[in-house]
């Protein structure tokens, strides 16, 4: 476990610095370490103390749990703390889908510790390879995480570009489920302009390609009510 524990935090530590697109020498100078003992923590070989860990955390923007969300295969290392409002909050990770020209995107969304009000510390990769594969994905957002008894929602600032944020807003129905429909807004990558999906929140990846295309897929009477009303509804 040690040396998993190891590769992992070197690992979170690469994914932000790359994040920030800052170089191995540029974080050196930040926090008064070498280039070398820098890739050795990187690679696993050596411990981070916990002054250093903090030290690197700041100088990447993040809090040291995001370097420490290590998983053994006894659950993880960092347990969200508090009382858990519902079911969805009380998951480590959840999974969020939503659909672009036909396309069913999948990322996913890791919670860590909850604040005495109940916001949660959370990590979304977004348009991630897969569950087993987050790290590959196209950019990383962080922020916080309201859940209650009727409703979750998410503030979400991208790591990479902090000018952009996301809302992830889901309401929760009177019945069990194991999964939530909701809406994810923000602004197009590529336009900068604002944007809007219907996105599916669920505690379990989902690999039925048929059923989220039809739960991602706006429904007509649904676009009517959106005319009347003037407003954009999940």
């Amino acid at each position: 476990m040690r040396e998993e524990f190891l590769a992992h935090v070197g690992g979170r530590m690469r994914l932000y610095r790359r994040g920030r697109g800052m170089s191995l020498a540029e974080l050196g100078q930040k926090v008064g370490k070498s280039k070398a003992s820098l890739s050795k923590y990187e690679s696993g070989q050596v411990a981070l103390d916990i002054l250093t860990l903090y030290e690197i955390a700041g100088a990447l923007g993040i809090t040291p749990a995001a370097l420490l969300d290590y998983e053994s295969k006894q659950g993880p290392l960092i347990t969200t703390g508090g009382r858990a409002r519902n079911a969805f909050v009380a998951q480590s990770h959840l999974y969020v889908y939503h659909m672009h020209r036909r396309q069913i995107f999948f990322s996913q969304l890791k919670l860590g510790l909850a604040d005495e009000e109940g916001r949660m510390e959370a990590t979304l990769f977004y348009k991630a390879d897969s569950p087993d594969r987050v790290e590959q994905c196209d950019c990383i957002y962080r922020g916080v995480l309201q859940g209650h008894d009727t409703v979750i929602s998410l503030q979400l600032t991208n790591y990479h570009n902090p000018v952009e944020t996301i809302l992830l807003n889901f309401s929760i129905p009177m019945r069990k489920a194991d999964s939530l429909i909701g809406m994810m807004s923000g602004l197009d990558v590529n336009t900068y302009l604002p944007v809007a999906y219907r996105a599916l929140l669920s505690k379990a990846p989902i690999d039925d390609k048929e059923m989220l295309t039809e739960a991602l897929t706006i429904p007509p009477e649904l676009y009517r009510d959106m005319r009347h009303n003037n407003n954009l509804q999940p």
